[in-house]
């Protein structure tokens, strides 16, 4: 098959690259026109065995979820493991497995992983993980895998997206076409998830009482992973012109949340470790020894955190489907049952053993809630203090929805995914904050792969459509061609695949705005939240590079929450020498539907960019971190009407003023110059009326930029 003039098999690949499990799935075109996209049974090591020679063998075992678990084995030069044998790994060997990497994407370095590991980023894990599952469905299709699609929190920021697309290129993956144009690798998981719910609706899989769409309606996407908090807002409704498309729209979606089934179970993993040093309270040497061994106990609590966690969600599940059934005749009156939890503790002499109820649990979890929350408060949400919880960030879509759809919104449908919907807290918690019955995703751990394999099957048969990042699914497309040496679909089957509904996407948009970090706390806007994608930025004019300075490197920011803004990467750029009187700088951005985020540099001698000196591609390097910047102190004096950071403005003048009035002889030229930039900047600055208040600097930004 030929996409834009490329030679691809028909092989449809959609992979969930998840902070638990990692999911791969493929699509089935039945002789009824039907899409029917499967999760595909991997095999992975589960355990090992001693054979009869002596040696240790690997046992394997095929399953649908692969635990997104790398384990390094020392004893084979640190050869990378991935799956179930890897998590199990974990609770004794924690500095030789990459656990949840998802949650470091966008960091400079993997965290927690002995030196000796050759991988050193998380985009390098992560290719670990991708490499041994198209190695093992490779096998499988007896076919190499290039081409795949993989799903991302759609609040992944750029340097997290950019992470991604790393790793699948480290994987084999081919992320950019022979023309150096990038393809549709990336795919957000909210977006998978409506793929999958329209599919198996006009399969005839999910009822359509369960969610009308003859109607417009606003449906919000709510995926809690391991990891992440995933929260999107969706207008879906049929074209007035053409009945039989159904447009989606994406409205808006949640700030960066690092919240997950991770945190929960830290939680309870917090309070076993207290009842653990209880359990000895009447040694304090074993107390003692049990807080030095800390760091080696959490692990293996940890897993027993998770199977708590999971075991409770089980047990609640099936009371509900009794209770559902009232035929029993009795009710249960016993004492509230408990859940035992503990055993050896590897490594550390003393085992644990504990036990907890339902609501012990239910307390240890009650802040991730949010109960003093309801849906109104999104009207206040900057006042808000309470923010690490799974309503905070469902409040923070709602502000941006209310921008665009008007102030009071209506939230018609939840589609609830992610592997920790199937907790009862969480699904509970929404049917009483929105006061209607959550959809759940059939099989939620499975749902973000099945629609990422639907997608990547509409980019192939609909390539020039879905080019231009409106992808338009449904009758008026050419019917897929059979692979050579394959019958074509009966008559019937093209005209019953003709029928379905047709599904027309708007663009991507970004969760949260992006900004240019210059001196001393300031920003700059770069891409508003809420931009279409793809976007081009015009040039923005009014920058100043310092005299003499070859390199530039300029921190990306994002928003945290509150009026902090933390650095996600850098925009480095190598000049072919410096000038001596310093330049004008003007800058571009380009983002692509992907959100992965480019930036283009013209230097001018002048403020209005007429005498262009240089025109450059800055390179965006992943991580706060980046020590050429930190070592040669590079900055940029902000445009006119920049908000300036007033303390610190305040205080490098006075440092200034200091350093000209302890001069001994001449005053040197470069305090003249950096106090007549600054004061220039302050009397043009768009807030030279603010007083100043009692704050500290912006962390990291006095070192960069003073």
């Amino acid at each position: 098959m030929l996409i834009n003039n490329e030679e691809h098999n028909d092989l449809c690949v959609g992979i969930d690259l998840g902070t638990t499990n990692s999911v791969l799935a493929t699509v089935n075109l039945k002789a009824n026109g039907d899409i029917v996209s499967k999760v595909v049974d991997l095999p992975r090591a589960v355990d090992v065995y001693n054979s009869a020679t002596g040696k240790a063998r690997l046992n394997t075992q095929k399953k649908p979820l692969l635990p997104s678990c790398v384990y390094y084995r020392e004893e084979h030069g640190y050869e990378p493991l991935v799956g179930d044998f890897a998590k199990n790994q974990y609770a004794l060997r924690p500095h030789l497995v990459a656990k949840s990497i998802k949650s470091q994407m966008g960091s400079a370095h993997a965290e927690g992983l002995a030196d000796e590991i050759m991988d050193k980023t998380p985009a390098q894990v992560s290719a670990r993980i991708l490499q041994h599952m198209l190695r093992e469905a490779s096998k499988i299709y007896r076919t190499e895998i290039k081409d795949a699609v993989i799903t991302v929190p759609a609040n992944f920021d750029s340097v997290m997206c950019q992470a991604t697309r790393d790793a699948a290129a480290l994987a084999g993956i081919q992320v950019t076409n022979k023309d150096g144009s990038e393809r549709a690798v990336l795919l957000s998981e909210p977006n998978a998830v409506i793929y999958d719910l329209i599919n198996q609706v006009q399969n005839g899989e999910i009822s359509n009482h369960i969610i009308d769409l003859n109607s417009e309606k606003n449906v919000l996407v709510f995926d809690l992973g391991g990891g992440t908090l995933d929260i999107t807002m969706h207008k879906i409704k049929r074209r007035e012109d053409c009945p039989d498309v159904l447009k989606v729209d994406e409205i808006a979606t949640n700030r960066y949340t690092l919240l997950g089934g991770d945190d929960f179970d830290r939680a309870i993993a917090d309070v076993m470790f207290e009842h653990y040093q209880k359990q000895y309270s009447t040694s304090p040497m074993v107390v003692r020894k049990l807080q030095q061994e800390k760091k080696a106990i959490m692990p293996q609590l940890l897993n027993y955190a998770e199977e708590l966690k999971l075991e409770l969600s089980e047990r609640r599940q099936a009371e509900s489907s009794y209770a559902a059934d009232d035929s029993f005749g009795w009710d249960d009156e016993e004492d509230a049952e408990e859940f035992f939890v503990g055993g050896n503790m590897g490594g550390i002499g003393y085992a644990y053993d504990d036990s907890f109820t339902q609501e012990a649990v239910e307390k240890i979890l009650q802040p991730f809630m949010g109960n003093n929350l309801q849906l109104a408060d999104y009207k206040k949400i900057d006042s808000l203090q309470d923010t690490k919880n799974i309503i905070y960030p469902i409040l923070d879509v709602l502000q941006k929805s209310a921008a665009k759809l008007g102030d009071e919104v209506k939230v018609d449908a939840v589609i609830v995914n992610g592997g920790m919907s199937k907790f009862y807290m969480v699904t509970d918690r929404l049917r009483e904050f929105f006061g209607l019955e959550p959809i759940v995703a059939l099989d939620p751990d499975q749902a973000v792969a099945r629609g990422a394999a639907v997608y990547h099957y509409y980019l192939h048969k609909y390539a020039k459509q879905m080019q231009e990042d409106m992808r338009m699914v449904g009758a008026e497309a050419p019917a897929l061609q059979p692979l050579p040496g394959k019958a074509a679909a009966p008559k019937a089957a093209a005209a019953a695949a003709q029928q379905r509904a047709a599904i027309e996407w708007g663009k991507n948009i970004l969760n949260d705005s992006l900004y240019l970090g210059m001196r001393d706390g300031a920003v700059q806007e770069l891409v508003a939240g809420g931009t279409d994608l793809p976007y081009q930025s015009d040039y923005i004019k009014g920058f100043q590079l310092l005299p003499d300075k070859a390199e530039i490197a300029i921190p990306i920011k994002r928003r945290t929450f509150g009026d902090t803004y933390q650095t996600i990467g850098n925009g480095h750029l190598k000049l072919e020498h410096g000038y001596k009187d310093g330049a004008y700088v003007a800058i571009r951005v380009l983002m692509g539907s992907n959100k992965v985020l480019s930036m283009e540099m013209l230097l001018s001698s002048d403020v209005d960019m007429h005498q262009i000196l240089e025109q450059k591609t800055a390179e965006i390097v992943i991580g706060g971190d980046n020590p050429d910047a930190a070592a040669t102190k590079l900055k940029f004096n902000p445009p006119a009407g920049t908000k300036l950071n007033v303390h610190n403005e305040l205080h490098g003048l006075q440092t200034l003023c200091e350093r000209k009035s302890t001069a001994k002889g001449n005053v040197p030229k470069d305090v003249i110059n950096k106090l007549s930039q600054r004061t220039s900047s302050i009397a043009a600055a768009g807030n030279k009326a603010e007083k100043p208040a009692e704050a500290a600097p912006a962390a990291g930004d006095a070192v960069l930029y003073q």
